[in-house]
């Protein structure tokens, strides 16, 4: 095998594989990188034994052919080159890597025991990959990384087919994330769903935003998830559908006693600003005032006590809505928005519904600290 290509390609390809794989394992194959080259194109693949992923550039192939390499050396030594176009060459005992003022000879790893790659699943339907790194960069707050056992779930991302759009959906039980995609080129009466791991998505979704990725889902969450261009392809397994909260919607009201309108930048600038003196689980009182025209946030502890006001206009069926928050979970909330955004209420123990009242394509559902500490 020979073949040439652009150092900065070739490193980040080199770079986007090597980030799925392990620094250790016990089976050696497990941290290498198979490269192969054939027909003005190289592919480079890795798998850590539950999450496969390959990727692809154009290069000139002098050399047809294939061999195995040690992941993460192969993209710490590429990463360190110029500018320039690279060779790889494999000789069937090392893969030697050069440019201009530069080499490196690395071992080979056996190519007999390679694993076989997972293969895609049928397609479902596509996206735009940019919408759907956005949308996961909108709900990934409220993942739970440390969720295990029966709710090991909640240390991923749903992924659902709801009619002609893809629903994209978070939960560590305290708050629930919601972002809706257009889902194009459905298949005939598309159906399926995947609970799939955080780590993958925050890892390789980087690499789908430059166009459409084909997506597929199994019908029923259980299997594995394909996510497919024409730069990268990633399978990967799932968390079973059943240890994700298969409640979530049931948890999101629907009736309202009121709703109020502030801005979102606004709202966490007082948030970050009397979250100064909150300890750990401390609430953030907010109460929203109909003839004030505000929102008022204190919050207190044996570190002090700090106040913040923001415009808002509150309409309900009483003049006045008071409730404690966790300050982080709202910022959360608010963070992905822009302008006046809309939080509806019911009462200071059930969830409350923050949203763009111009957008249905986000939503955050967040539950109040229903025994709170402190004076309000």
């Amino acid at each position: 095998m020979r073949v040439t290509a652009p150092q900065k390609e070739l490193a980040a390809v080199a770079q986007l594989v090597a980030r799925q794989l392990p620094n250790n394992a016990t089976m050696p194959a497990l941290m290498g990188m198979r490269l192969a080259a054939e027909h003005g194109r190289l592919t480079v693949a890795g798998f850590d034994g539950a999450t496969s992923i390959r990727a692809a550039l154009e290069a000139d192939v002098d050399d047809d052919g294939s061999a195995s390499v040690s992941a993460r050396l192969l993209a710490d030594v590429l990463g360190t080159l110029g500018k320039n176009d690279v060779t790889v060459e494999a000789d069937g005992r090392e893969v030697s890597v050069t440019t201009a003022g530069s080499s490196a000879a690395l071992p080979l790893l056996d190519g007999e025991s390679w694993p076989t790659l997972p293969t895609a699943p049928a397609g479902t339907g596509t996206v735009d990959g940019a919408e759907l790194a956005a949308a996961y960069k909108r709900v990934k707050a409220a993942v739970n990384p440390k969720a295990a056992g029966r709710f090991e779930g909640m240390a991923g991302v749903r992924l659902m087919v709801e009619g002609d759009r893809l629903r994209v959906t978070a939960t560590d039980s305290y708050r629930i994330s919601d972002v809706w995609l257009p889902f194009m080129d459905l298949t005939p009466e598309a159906k399926g769903m995947a609970v799939a791991p955080d780590k993958v998505l925050a890892s390789n979704l980087g690499a789908f935003e430059a166009g459409p990725v084909r997506l597929a889902l199994p019908a029923d969450g259980n299997g594995t998830v394909g996510l497919v261009s024409s730069a990268a392809q990633v399978v990967t397994g799932l968390f079973a559908p059943g240890t994700f909260p298969h409640r979530v919607d049931e948890v999101t009201p629907t009736d309202f006693t009121g709703t109020a309108l502030f801005d979102a930048g606004d709202m966490v600038d007082a948030l970050r600003r009397v979250s100064v003196v909150c300890e750990e689980g401390s609430p953030i009182w907010v109460r929203f005032d109909r003839e004030a025209g505000s929102a008022r946030l204190r919050a207190a502890s044996l570190r002090g006590t700090t106040e913040a006001t923001v415009d808002c206009r509150y309409d309900g069926d009483q003049p006045e809505f008071s409730a404690a928050w966790n300050g982080r979970y709202l910022t959360d909330g608010l963070t992905p928005l822009d302008g006046e955004v809309r939080m509806q209420v019911t009462t200071a123990q059930k969830p409350a519904v923050i949203a763009d009242p111009e957008d249905d394509a986000y939503r955050y559902v967040v539950i109040p600290i229903r025994d709170p500490k402190g004076p309000q």
